[in-house]
């Protein structure tokens, strides 16, 4: 799970950015930490570049791997 110290660093939004699901190798729409829905590992998602292209072992339990954006990295301060 994604950690953080001080609480003004981050804003709570609901948006539907957070709910499309990926998988392995593709192109997220936003910069990010997204994290796998089966295991809970977490990733860096960059602009221009595929989501862990190399799928990591999974137990038949955890089901595929398919990754969730868990916090968007915004660029530009607003």
């Amino acid at each position: 799970m994604a950690l953080y110290q001080r609480s003004s660093d981050i804003k709570r939004v609901t948006d539907p950015a957070f709910d499309k699901e990926y998988r392995p190798g593709a192109m997220p729409e936003h910069p990010g930490i997204y994290r796998c829905l089966g295991c809970g590992r977490e990733a860096l998602g960059e602009y221009g570049r595929m989501l862990l292209p190399q799928e990591h072992p999974h137990s038949q339990q955890q089901g595929p791997v398919v990754w969730r954006l868990a916090v968007f990295a915004q660029p530009e301060p607003h």
